[in-house]
């Protein structure tokens, strides 16, 4: 179905994982698992961590939440069925301080700004944001159209950068950045 998380954006996932090496990561959308075991996989060869995943629910004749998640990486995953709205803020204040935070549940502009505008206090001093499906289809123009994700950055200052279809960005880099430069 479409919105599995392709294979660019999986293979971005779990080389972002490697080298930032969060202990704590909380992604909303998990469709049937695939960016989920991507994350799982690169915290497993980390040696350490756990992700927590919200997933509003599926379609019963649809495969699982988890088809594409290895059982051996289950053991350091949490998923919870639910409306993102409902389950977020609890989940990140149980997981306080999170590492990075991963939106692909709802694109619209709303769901995405309030998802980014509610994990941005949680996130740890070298926190990461990352966000799929950053860029919308074209409009009959021809011109892609903003998604939430460079619209919050540019408005809270974040250091972003867009990589394909995969937004990543680095909130305590541009606070560190502006501090220095008062």
């Amino acid at each position: 179905r479409l919105g599995t998380t392709g294979e660019f954006g999986c293979e971005a996932l779990y080389l972002l994982v490697r080298a930032a090496r969060p202990r704590v990561v909380v992604e909303t959308g998990v469709l049937y698992g695939a960016s989920s075991a991507h994350i799982l996989a690169a915290l497993a060869r980390n040696g350490d961590g756990e992700l927590h995943s919200i997933e509003i629910g599926r379609d019963p004749r649809e495969p699982p939440h988890d088809h594409f998640v290895p059982c051996n990486l289950q053991r350091h995953w949490t998923l919870i069925i639910g409306d993102s709205r409902h389950e977020l803020p609890a989940l990140l204040r149980r997981c306080a301080p999170i590492d990075m935070f991963h939106h692909d549940s709802l694109h619209t502009f709303d769901h995405m700004t309030w998802e980014f505008e509610t994990a941005l206090p949680y996130l740890s001093p070298a926190g990461i944001l990352t966000s799929d499906d950053i860029l919308n289809p074209p409009s009959l123009l021809g011109v892609f159209q903003e998604t939430a994700f460079p619209a919050f950055c540019r408005r809270r200052q974040v250091s972003s950068a867009t990589f394909h279809n995969l937004g990543v960005a680095l909130p305590a880099m541009t606070e560190r950045a502006l501090r220095g430069a008062a």
